[in-house]
């Protein structure tokens, strides 16, 4: 077996792509997100400095410098899946406090690439996210509609730098 530990990190999660994909196709797996959310925190906390919360933290993911809580989440496009996707599901939406203040946003290539990424506010999420009460959770699809709203901002190369920084 060759030395995993001289593989970057984007060579370990692809390959690990190809496996969930196999699982997928053998009727042994339903989803193609494990372990998207993880790698989608970890990315934008690097590139904006962001300090990671456990995973106890209910409702945001990371702290900026300023105080400001930030939801990341992140989905892996499959092969035949355009990159307009929707997110996971949050809760607390309607809450009378936001459960965060800021969304970061990323959708991956099958092979775990940055496809685009995206930062809005807590309003703006609000705004474009539908409720599904099978779940009792909110959903937010990121369309074209809510990459051309003005107060969000695309920050596709700026995680892409970040993931050749860190070597994955």
């Amino acid at each position: 077996m060759e030395n995993l530990h001289s593989w970057t990190t984007a060579q370990l999660l692809g390959h690990f792509a190809e496996l969930l994909d196999e699982l997928k196709h053998r009727g042994v797996l339903r989803s193609n997100n494990n372990p998207t959310g993880d790698y989608a925190e970890w990315l934008f906390c690097r590139a904006f400095g962001l300090a990671q919360e456990p995973n106890v933290a209910p409702g945001w993911d990371a702290v900026a410098a300023d105080g400001s809580r930030v939801q990341i989440k992140g989905r892996r496009r499959g092969p035949t899946q355009s990159v307009y996707r929707p997110l996971g599901f949050m809760r607390g939406l309607d809450a009378p406090v936001p459960p965060f203040d800021t969304l970061g946003a990323v959708v991956f290539e099958p092979g775990y690439e940055v496809a685009l990424a995206c930062i809005a506010p807590f309003d703006v999420v609000s705004e474009y996210a539908v409720f599904v009460p099978r779940v009792n959770g909110w959903r937010v699809r990121i369309s074209q509609a809510f990459l051309e709203d003005k107060r969000v901002q695309l920050v596709t190369a700026r995680l892409r730098a970040a993931a050749e920084e860190t070597g994955t």
